[in-house]
């Protein structure tokens, strides 16, 4: 069984912010093995 993940992504709205809760999670996911690095 394949199971998928549907991440939605918001860009960050303040200037000072470096990155956002989508940014910090997409960069612990592809640090993963587990997980296909097939992400779109």
């Amino acid at each position: 069984m394949t199971r998928r993940l549907l991440l939605i992504y918001f860009a960050t709205w303040l200037p000072d912010q470096q990155s956002n809760s989508d940014d910090d999670l997409l960069i612990e996911l592809a640090k993963l093995d587990s997980i296909s690095h097939d992400l779109t």
